[in-house]
Order: C-alpha cells, then sequence, then structure tokens
C-alpha cells in the first residue's frame, strides 16, 4: 500500500491545525482533494502578494499578476470525520477512491503532530472497521516501510487484530508526505477562489466522502 505523491493533492481540513475543535463537537473533517491547478495558483497567490507589497510608483510601472482560470476542479479523493479527545484524534468515519487511503492515514498522523496530539487510534468499536483500513493499519503496525518513521502505543480495546488497539504516531523527525507543503497550497487554493466568489463546497465533498463507511453499514474505521 505505497504513498501517493501526486503533486496536486492538497490536505483540506475543517478547522485550522492550531484551532480548538467546534465548541458543540470534538469531531471535524479532513480530506484529500485532487487540485490540478493548485501548483499555478499558488505560483500565482505569491506573485500577488510581492505586488502588493511594492510602493504605488512601482505597481504602476509593473504590471499586475493575471491568471486564467475559468473554474475549480478540485475533486475530494479521500476523507474522514476526526474525534479529538484532547490526547489522541480517534478515526470515526473514513472513505477514499481507491488507492487514497494509505495517505489519508499518513496525512492524519501528520495532523496529531501538528495539533500536539500523541497520536492517532482507530475506532474503539470491534466489528466496525472496513477490511481496508484494517490493512492499513496493519501495514503501518508491520510493514517495513513504516519501521522506524511510525511508533505505535497500546491502549485499550477489544479488538481482535492487535494493530487496532494502537495508538499511531510518527517517530521524531519522520515524515510520510509533505504535510507542511499540502497545507500551504490548499491554504492559497482556497483563498483563490474564495476571492473569486466562487461557490465552492470543500466541506461537502469532504463529508460524502467521509460517509461512504455510513453507507456501506459500517459506521466507523
Amino acid at each position: 500500500m505505497a504513498l501517493l505523491k501526486c503533486s496536486s493533492l492538497l490536505v483540506y481540513l475543517e478547522i485550522d491545525e492550531k484551532d480548538p475543535p467546534p465548541f458543540f463537537s470534538s469531531s471535524f473533517l479532513i480530506g484529500l482533494f485532487d487540485a490540478p491547478d493548485a501548483a499555478r495558483i499558488d505560483q500565482y497567490s505569491a506573485k500577488a502578494q510581492a505586488w502588493a507589497a511594492k510602493s504605488c510608483l512601482a505597481r504602476l510601472i509593473t504590471p499586475k499578476p493575471t491568471i486564467n482560470i475559468s473554474e475549480s476542479e478540485a475533486t475530494c479523493k479521500a476523507a474522514a470525520y476526526l474525534m479529538d479527545d484532547g490526547e489522541r484524534l480517534w478515526v470515526q468515519n473514513v472513505g477514499a477512491e481507491q488507492g487514497f487511503g494509505p495517505t489519508l492515514y499518513a496525512a492524519v498522523l501528520e495532523l496529531a503532530r501538528a495539533r500536539g496530539r500523541l497520536g492517532v487510534c482507530p475506532s474503539v468499536e470491534p466489528g466496525k472497521i472496513l477490511e481496508k483500513p484494517k490493512r492499513i493499519w496493519e501495514q503501518f503496525y508491520r510493514g517495513a516501510q513504516y519501521e522506524g518513521k511510525v511508533l505505535t502505543k497500546q491502549v485499550p480495546g477489544h479488538h481482535l487484530e492487535p494493530w487496532l488497539n494502537m495508538s499511531y504516531c510518527l517517530a521524531l523527525g519522520a515524515s510520510l508526505l509533505d504535510y507542511d507543503r499540502k497545507r500551504h497550497e490548499w491554504k492559497a487554493y482556497d483563498a483563490f477562489w474564495t476571492a473569486s466568489n466562487a461557490i465552492t463546497s470543500w466541506r461537502d465533498q469532504a463529508f460524502e466522502m467521509a460517509r461512504r463507511s455510513v453507507n456501506a453499514h459500517v459506521p466507523r474505521g
């Protein structure tokens, strides 16, 4: 189960890394979006900010940067509902297109570190996890490619599979994907379309993707 290296794959969050969960809920969404125009928009945003920082005279003699993109083509490829108990993140509902699951879970591990949490845990409910998520957790637990990068610690649980009764975190200095870059590009992408008064449905797409496990009658993963 290889991690995807696609440069147009960005990380969406319903909240900011440092923000607490909404006061009425400890759960929030994370999603992977394929945004083909992300790199162009990021470059344009950097040029536009540099132009805006120039003096009035410099702006008069320097053409304002432009970009020609008519419509966002970002599509959600994987998403999960996470519960934050203040110590760890717990995966609740999850959904992914073929091949995107491992990269989503890698992003969740990166997010846990960014939020200062001790790690990430599977759902606490036995029998409520789909087979594909089980295999992803097992790869983090046993896979040679994650040795020295992903650390585990046993937590109370009633799963038959020992790797589902674990908390997972990244080792000090280890990284599974360029999380900061993918978040930076996502923020630039989102800001561009917000400024363009475009009707975006990032949360709706992520929500529907995360509900795939619910729709499969397996409410948690």
